[in-house]
């Protein structure tokens, strides 16, 4: 962690994160979080798998919620390339992977409000996106990899204009909280993802 604070929501206790400015590398102070140890099979760009997180917008542009960054020399996502998958953006969630251009919209998003988001990608042509257990759309994506080192960070800001944006341009920290984050070596199906989404749902209040 880069110093998130955490707050309790219903008796649970969650990331807080204050959002900010994109920043540049090497100066990269507000907080976020990620693995310092990193994906290594995410690093196969033929890797199935399923993403899921818990995060609850606290801005109308609440910014980046999950990016993937790779760098050989240093465990910072202030180094090496990057592209985000989930960006929330003018009041709409954006998802994608590295392959794909252009984020697809996963709908409007309330500010304070807890969603579940998850990224279910088969290994070869197609990305599967769900909000709250609900399958939104299906991308026709095959996933390309920078090579041999990959990491995820949570809520750090995504400078370059690739996947984040939804209009171009480079995406801040993320402003909001942040609950539980599971990833999975596989692409689960969508009975799966609900029974993920119905397990914890009661914790954030839906």
């Amino acid at each position: 962690y880069n110093s998130p604070t955490t707050t309790t929501v219903n008796g649970f206790t969650v990331l807080s994160f204050p959002g900010g400015a994109v920043q540049s590398p090497g100066s990269m102070t507000n907080p976020y979080a990620f693995n310092a140890t990193g994906f290594t099979a995410m690093a196969t760009a033929s890797q199935a798998f399923t993403l899921e997180i818990w995060a609850s917008p606290r801005a109308a542009n609440a910014g980046c919620l999950i990016k993937e960054f790779g760098n050989l020399t240093a465990s910072t996502p202030a180094a090496g390339w990057e592209d985000a998958w989930i960006n929330f953006y003018n009041g709409t969630i954006n998802a994608s992977v590295w392959g794909y251009t252009t984020p697809y919209s996963l709908g409007a998003y309330t500010q304070n409000s807890w969603y579940c988001i998850s990224m279910a990608y088969n290994g070869t042509n197609q990305l599967k996106n769900y909000v709250n257990g609900v399958l939104v759309n299906t991308q026709s994506i095959t996933r390309q990899s920078q090579g041999t080192y990959c990491q995820l960070a949570i809520a750090s800001c995504e400078r370059y204009a690739y996947l984040g944006p939804g209009v171009g341009g480079s995406s801040p920290y993320f402003t909001g909280y942040v609950g539980a984050f599971k990833m999975y070596y596989s692409s689960l199906t969508a009975t799966q993802i609900q029974q993920n989404y119905d397990a914890l749902k009661w914790r954030y209040g839906l």
